[in-house]
């Protein structure tokens, strides 16, 4: 298999193979991003119309790759994405499917792919993640590492006024002072500080 040169040489492969879709999705985007910063070459990259796979996901992550890299470089959005055989999902699509992470996939999908019931964990200035699915170990060790920050963060805002009245505070350590005459007053090695 070559390099995919457009979208829609994507499209005819995951039509044909669609076992190499994500992988041709990658190595377009690469060509895609070579192009930078010469507009006009990047405009005919998604230009032509793409092929329908008859695969509603991979239809409609085709749209949303389109119009989604349109937005971000500023070019003209091609017709074609806004075909309605590219917007046929009837149930969102989380990359990766892990129920703690779909709050935030939410949050994080480019507005191209969100439209579409497509939500995915990249920011719109990076590749938009090739669909496939991760392994579940990974996708839990993504949910335990956002899990344990968020809950440490909740915790830490939750006891802090019970730890800060009964942590022993080391000699001249900073402590916040209650205000006096509306300023703040610190209390660090042995001085006030206003």
């Amino acid at each position: 298999m070559s390099r995919p040169q457009t979208l829609h040489a994507v499209s005819v492969i995951a039509r044909d193979e669609p076992s190499y879709f994500a992988l041709a999705l990658r190595e377009f985007l690469d060509e895609f991003y070579l192009d930078h910063p010469d507009g006009d070459a990047q405009a005919r990259r998604i230009a032509e119309a793409a092929e329908i796979s008859g695969e509603a996901f991979t239809d409609a992550w085709l749209g949303a790759s389109g119009e989604h890299l349109a937005r971000r470089w500023r070019l003209p959005v091609p017709g074609w994405t806004l075909r309605p055989e590219h917007s046929r999902l009837t149930r969102p699509r989380f990359v990766p499917d892990a129920r703690p992470l779909r709050g935030m996939l939410i949050v994080m999908s480019p507005p191209a792919f969100r439209s579409r019931l497509l939500y995915g964990r990249r920011a719109p200035d990076a590749r938009p993640l090739p669909p496939g699915r991760p392994s579940d170990r990974d996708a839990a060790q993504m949910a335990s590492r956002a899990g344990r920050k968020i809950f440490a963060f909740l915790l830490l805002k939750q006891a802090w006024p019970r730890l800060a009245r009964i942590l022993p505070r080391p000699e001249g350590s900073a402590v916040r002072a209650p205000a006096v005459s509306g300023a703040q007053v610190h209390v660090a090695h042995g001085r006030i500080w206003r």
